[in-house]
C-alpha cells in the first residue's frame, strides 16, 4: 500500500490539487545549469592550447608514437591544458584556438539566480550564499519577511497537507499493530 500526500499551497476553497511548489522557476533553473556547464567547458577549452612550435629543419624521429598529417591523420586529435604541439618542418599553426572570454557570465548567472529566488519567494542570499551586495539591515529585513513566509508555509501548507495526515497514518498503524485503539485518537501539536 502506498500513501500519497499532495503537498501544495491551496489558492481556492476546496482545492484538492495544486501546482508544484517551484514550478515558476524550474525551466530557469535548468537553463542556469546549462549556462554553467557551457561556461565550464569554455574555461577548459581556453586552458588547452598553449603553444604551436614550428620546426625550422628536420629533427629526428617523432616522439610519443604520434602520426603526422601526412601519415593519413592529424598530428593531435585531443587538446590538453598546457600542451605543446610540434609541427612538421615548415608547418605553421593552421588555426589558433582561443575562445573569447565569457565576459559578464557572473553577472548574468547572479541575475538569473536572483530571479529564481524571487519566483520561489526566498531571499536571494539564501539561494546563492552571496552577500556581497548587501548590508546587515537589508539582510535582516529580507530574513524577517522570509520567516513570516516560512510560518505561513509551515502552518497553512506543511502541517495540514503533510504533517497531520502522516502523523494520523502512523498512529493508526501503531494502534493496529500494538492493539491499542486509543493510539488512533492521539493528535499532535506542531511548533
Amino acid at each position: 500500500m502506498v500513501d500519497v500526500d499532495r503537498l501544495f499551497e491551496p489558492l481556492d476553497i476546496g482545492q484538492t490539487r495544486g501546482l508544484p511548489w517551484f514550478h515558476m522557476a524550474l525551466v530557469d533553473l535548468r537553463e542556469v545549469e546549462d549556462v554553467k556547464r557551457s561556461i565550464r567547458v569554455q574555461k577548459k577549452i581556453q586552458a588547452c592550447f598553449a603553444l604551436f612550435r614550428r620546426v625550422a629543419e628536420a629533427v629526428g624521429p617523432k616522439s610519443y608514437g604520434e602520426r603526422s598529417a601526412k601519415d593519413n591523420g592529424p598530428l593531435h586529435e585531443t587538446l590538453k591544458p598546457g600542451m605543446i604541439i610540434t609541427g612538421e618542418v615548415g608547418e605553421e599553426a593552421p588555426v589558433v584556438i582561443n575562445p573569447a572570454s565569457s565576459g559578464d557570465a557572473d553577472g548574468f548567472l547572479m541575475a538569473e539566480l536572483e530571479a529564481i529566488a524571487a519566483a520561489w519567494g526566498i531571499p536571494a542570499h539564501i539561494l546563492t550564499g552571496n552577500v556581497n551586495r548587501a548590508n546587515y539591515s537589508s539582510l535582516r529585513a529580507a530574513i524577517v519577511v522570509f520567516y513570516k513566509l516560512l510560518d505561513d508555509w509551515t502552518f497553512n501548507v506543511m502541517v495540514p497537507h503533510y504533517c497531520d495526515p502522516t502523523f494520523a497514518r502512523v498512529m493508526r498503524r501503531a494502534a493496529l499493530m500494538l492493539g491499542i485503539p486509543a493510539l488512533a485518537r492521539v493528535t499532535a501539536e506542531w511548533t
